[in-house]
């Protein structure tokens, strides 16, 4: 089932849960998975809003979080789907997977102050 359908799935990923043997779960690329997935519902989860145009104010994501914040929902879900997907679709250097790292590092730092932003470390 979609995300948007399935509040138990939704549940489980919006968890944030330090391990006995110091992993984090779920792994952040789920977390961030998820937010993508569910971008369209009307009430998406603030968390995710804000870790997300975050990154959109990062100059590798075009240094404007403006779109992410305003957006519709079904606007805001397509947006995101799709510079994900420009971001990767022609691969991608190291110098630039550095620069996306540190963009995510910063704005999991900026966002959370929590597990989920040890699950970036």
């Amino acid at each position: 089932r979609n995300l948007d359908e399935d509040p138990l799935r939704r549940h489980c990923l919006r968890q944030c849960i330090l391990g006995p043997d110091g992993v984090v779960q779920p792994y952040f690329d789920e977390w961030e998975e998820y937010c993508r997935e569910t971008a369209a519902m009307s009430e998406w989860d603030p968390e995710c809003q804000s870790y997300l145009c975050c990154t959109y104010g990062c100059d590798i994501w075009g240094g404007d979080s403006t779109k992410c914040l305003t957006a519709s929902p079904i606007e805001r879900y397509e947006f995101l789907i799709e510079t994900n997907a420009d971001m990767f679709s022609a691969g991608i250097t190291r110098e630039k997977r550095c620069t996306l790292e540190k963009c995510q590092a910063y704005c999991a730092r900026r966002v959370f102050m929590t597990c989920r932003e040890r699950s970036e470390e």
